[in-house]
């Protein structure tokens, strides 16, 4: 299901400038204030980092504030507001169920791209969403997120899930309305 930006009933896509978002990352990640962005300095923005190639249009192994801004606007351009989206996620290769999956956004996207949870079921999967007073109201009691970088945070409330996929995560995912992923499957493995 998709809510699109256009007609009466429609629901608009966050409001993110795509320049502005790009100079707050090279703002927030270049360590070595050269203007661009390796692979290492994104370990602090791994919703960007796992899409690295997709923005990295050179080839260089490093981001420019031009890629960025390019993906940025075509992300946005397409007009999605909010569509479902479920992922999956398993421990040591067996679904992981009762599992909370945050999906945060990336904070140079600005406020209008909204947090996104949801809780894993017995196979491991994961309907995420928007809270409820956060959608409008023709999409109320409906799963749905924006499109949008973000940092991914899973936690268990039995199991004691290693930091680097919570409070230090280094998991993170684009959600591009013309991502190409049928499940997206989050691996975690408990050593």
């Amino acid at each position: 299901m998709i809510f699109l930006g256009c007609g009466k009933s429609s629901v608009k896509p966050p409001s993110v400038n795509p320049g502005s978002a790009a100079d707050k990352v090279i703002e927030l990640c270049d360590k070595d204030a050269n203007g661009l962005l390796s692979a290492s300095e994104l370990a602090a923005s791994p919703g960007l980092l796992s899409a690295f190639a997709q923005y990295d249009t050179s080839g260089d192994k490093q981001l420019s504030k031009e890629e960025i801004v390019a993906r940025l606007t075509e992300m946005y351009a397409v007009g999605t507001g909010l569509s479902a989206f479920n992922c999956r996620v398993t421990l040591d290769n067996r679904p992981l169920k009762g599992a909370h999956v945050r999906f945060v956004p990336e904070s140079f996207l600005g406020e209008d791209v909204k947090l996104a949870e949801g809780d894993t079921e017995g196979g491991g999967s994961a309907s995420i969403g928007i809270a409820d007073e956060e959608l409008p109201a023709q999409a109320r009691g409906l799963k749905l997120m924006q499109t949008g970088i973000y940092r991914v945070e899973i936690t268990h409330p039995k199991t004691n899930l290693p930091a680097k996929y919570n409070s230090q995560t280094t998991l993170g995912y684009e959600y591009h309305p013309t991502n190409p992923d049928d499940v997206v499957v989050f691996r975690l493995q408990s050593k």
